[in-house]
C-alpha cells in the first residue's frame, strides 16, 4: 500500500469511512474489536498528521456517541479509545510501516 501524506480533513473522513465499509466487509473474519479500532487508527495516522488530528477528534467523538447511545459501556469505550491511541501512535511514528504486524504485536488481530 502506498502511503499518501494529507492533511485534507474531508480527505481524512472519506478514508475513514472506507476503511470502516472495508473492516465491517470483512465482519465473518470476526476480527476483534480492538484490533479494527487499532488498525482504522494506524492506517489514517500514516497519512500525516491533519489526518492525525482528524482521525483522533473521529475516534473521540465515536466513542462518545457510542456510551450517549448506549452502544457502549464506559470501560467499552475507554478501553476502544486505548487501542485507537496505540493505533495511532504507531501509524503517525511509523509512517512506511505494515500496520497489520505493528497492531499485532499489542492487540491480537481474532
Amino acid at each position: 500500500m502506498q502511503i499518501v501524506q494529507e492533511n485534507n480533513l474531508f480527505l481524512t473522513l472519506r478514508f475513514f469511512w472506507e476503511t470502516y465499509k472495508n473492516f465491517n466487509h470483512y465482519r465473518p473474519l470476526r476480527l476483534n474489536d480492538k484490533y479494527k479500532h487499532a488498525m482504522m487508527n494506524c492506517l489514517a495516522s500514516q497519512r500525516g498528521t491533519g489526518a492525525l488530528l482528524g482521525i483522533d477528534i473521529l475516534s473521540r467523538l465515536k466513542e462518545k456517541f457510542d456510551v450517549l447511545s448506549g452502544n457502549n459501556t464506559q470501560k467499552e469505550s475507554d478501553e476502544d479509545m486505548k487501542a485507537n491511541e496505540i493505533g495511532r501512535f504507531l501509524g503517525y511514528k511509523y509512517p512506511e510501516g505494515n500496520c497489520d504486524e505493528m497492531v499485532r504485536k499489542y492487540i491480537r488481530k481474532k
